[in-house]
């Protein structure tokens, strides 16, 4: 079970003094459940590509669980903030393979409450043990983009033969 701090959710001032009373009640979340974001050096996730957080305190992320052929997709966003924040989204996935290359995206617009996470997107893509697959989600706010994650996998075998 991986656990995320507290403070990196809230900002500095407020996550020191609440992570000190508070971190006990907020450890247990399951991010094999894709409900909290992960740490942004986590040095066991080598697939994500690239993370972008305009602050602490608007945090978007993919999560992506295979299930035997199939690859299920969610893109999050927590709101720390205290104020309700209206952004938009786009979810794109990317798969190449000896099946040819397919690329879909969703987009859409979420009010999401203070303290609050929410599944933006969910899909699912057929996946090979070769294929090769860019998963990728920007989050808005007034057209200006706030968050983006990235996860890009490419089977070993794959890489080698393309050295």
């Amino acid at each position: 079970m991986k656990t995320i701090p507290l403070i990196t959710l809230l900002p500095f001032h407020v996550g020191i003094v609440l992570s000190f009373f508070l971190l006990p009640a907020y450890a247990p979340f399951d991010s094999a459940q894709g409900d909290t974001p992960r740490a942004q050096s986590d040095p066991f996730d080598s697939a994500h590509g690239e993370t972008l957080h305009a602050d602490d305190n608007r945090i978007a992320w993919v999560n992506a669980d295979q299930e035997n052929d199939m690859l299920h997709i969610r893109g999050m966003f927590y709101n720390a903030t205290d104020t309700e924040q209206t952004i938009t989204y786009k979810l794109t996935t990317e798969r190449t393979g000896k099946a040819g290359t397919s690329r879909t995206s969703q987009s859409g617009e979420h009010s999401v409450e203070p303290a609050h996470t929410v599944e933006l997107s969910r899909t699912s893509v057929n996946v090979a043990p070769e294929d090769c697959y860019t998963l990728t989600l920007d989050v808005f706010e007034r057209n200006t983009q706030i968050a983006t994650d990235k996860i890009l996998h490419c089977s070993d075998d794959d890489q080698g033969e393309d050295s």
